[in-house]
């Protein structure tokens, strides 16, 4: 009996470690709630960190859009100014090309013709301006302009035109640029005579003469060049006219009636 109380006693006094064994000293259930309130808020503020790193990603990846769609932009530009300087340096290069090849000004700012335009047109070898010679032979940059499209139309282009000397001469000025509204008359003078001083006379002139060589009627040409200044022959380029469709013609005709002088008007 002595035995059993003894064990008892070492029985409640180990009550206090009996939690080990037993269920007496539980977590209540507001120990619960205050460690959930807890882990609630460690989730919470685990989220919003996460959240906030997302918002920063975010953030930087439309600073990093931005950036590239300004350097698009901006390369976009660059392109479009590259290409407009290469259409530029195309236009200069034909057309200096242009006026190296077919049209050029001799030593004294005057129109003679240029190697390509020789090589093409035997004639103009003629011209008085080759010999060095002191003929009378002014020019202006819208004289130019009808020789240019003139040569063109001739060779290059052999473009046909159907009617007369007149319409083709017409049509040369209008393609160049010198409607009826953009040409003047600076001599007038009566069919036949000789009154005209020639050295009036530059490149790219329509003039109206009698055409000495085909029964002496009346013709319509553009003033070239001289072929021989004395004796009033010189190279002009016309239209063998009669309602034919044909190309227009270099030839050397006697100007020693001029009736007629048109000249575009110059540019202001």
């Amino acid at each position: 009996m002595k035995s059993v109380l003894v064990l008892i006693v070492i029985l409640l006094s180990n009550l206090s470690n009996a939690q080990d064994f037993f269920p007496f000293n539980r977590t209540t259930k507001k120990d619960l709630l205050e460690k959930i309130d807890s882990l609630e808020g460690v989730i919470e503020l685990g989220e919003m960190r996460e959240e906030s790193n997302y918002l920063l990603f975010d953030d930087s990846t439309d600073k990093l859009v931005q950036i590239i769609n300004d350097l698009n932009y901006q390369l976009d530009s660059a392109n479009a100014q590259l290409e407009s300087l290469q259409k530029t340096i195309e236009e200069f290069e034909l057309q200096s090309q242009t006026s190296d090849d077919s049209l050029c000004l001799d030593s004294r700012g005057t129109f003679c013709p240029a190697p390509k335009m020789l090589s093409e047109i035997e004639l103009l070898k003629d011209c008085c301006c080759l010999r060095d010679e002191d003929c009378e032979r002014e020019l202006s940059p819208e004289g130019l302009e009808i020789v240019r499209t003139g040569y063109e139309m001739t060779v290059t282009t052999k473009q046909l035109i159907k009617g007369s000397c007149w319409d083709f001469i017409n049509t040369v000025y209008n393609n160049a640029g010198f409607s009826s509204s953009s040409r003047e008359t600076i001599f007038k003078g009566k069919k036949g005579s000789d009154q005209i001083d020639v050295s009036l006379l530059q490149p790219g002139d329509w003039i109206y003469h009698i055409n000495y060589s085909f029964q002496n009627v009346e013709h319509s040409a553009i003033f070239i060049c001289w072929k021989d200044y004395d004796k009033k022959l010189a190279i002009t380029l016309s239209h063998v006219g009669q309602n034919k469709s044909r190309a227009g013609q270099f030839g050397v005709y006697d100007l020693r009636s001029v009736y007629n002088v048109m000249r575009p008007l110059y540019a202001e």
